[in-house]
């Protein structure tokens, strides 16, 4: 089985309705895309920015409910979850920021922010926590750091990598 794989996943926000309030004018952030990607293997979702790679891995987390279309993870189909099912389920789901340092909090330490993480899903004991935490984490980081702070807590099964394109024609 695949591990992540999507089947002509769409989603379209409303953008101009009727006189009536239906939706008539809709941009298509993401429309149609399906793909598979296996245990071991990495997928790259590149693209200039607002073209709709955030907006796809919040759909494939289910953070975002899709227009249409369908995403399995480990065969099973995630829409079919609940609220507290799905919770259970981003325990091995992870998405990376294009800028991970907007996703940190400055006012917090490096040890605060990953622990958060194991508090939130009652992930070991609080030693247990709070040695995790000291082995892979000083209080500073650098260049690359914040992506490692970001994907550092906890085993995760799929992490989800959103990359601006670096194209002469995104603006970027």
């Amino acid at each position: 089985d695949p591990l992540v794989k999507t089947d002509r996943l769409k989603k379209h926000y409303p953008v101009r309705w009727s006189f009536f309030g239906r939706a008539i004018v809709h941009v298509k952030a993401v429309d149609g895309i399906s793909l598979t990607v296996n245990r071991g293997e990495t997928l790259s979702v590149v693209g200039e920015s607002g073209c709709g790679k955030s907006t796809l891995g919040r759909c494939i987390l289910n953070l975002e409910e899709p227009t249409d279309g369908i995403v399995y993870f480990e065969g099973r189909n995630l829409q079919a979850y609940r609220r507290a099912k799905m919770r259970q389920m981003r325990r091995h789901m992870q998405m990376i920021f294009q800028d991970p340092y907007a996703s940190l909090n400055p006012r917090k330490k490096v040890s605060r922010i990953v622990g958060d993480v194991f508090d939130i899903h009652d992930i070991l004991s609080k030693p247990e926590r709070q040695q995790r935490v000291q082995e892979r984490h000083s209080n500073r980081c650098s260049g690359t750091d914040g992506n490692r702070i970001g994907s550092s807590t906890s085993p995760m099964s799929a992490i989800i990598d959103l990359t601006p394109s670096n194209d002469k024609h995104s603006g970027q």
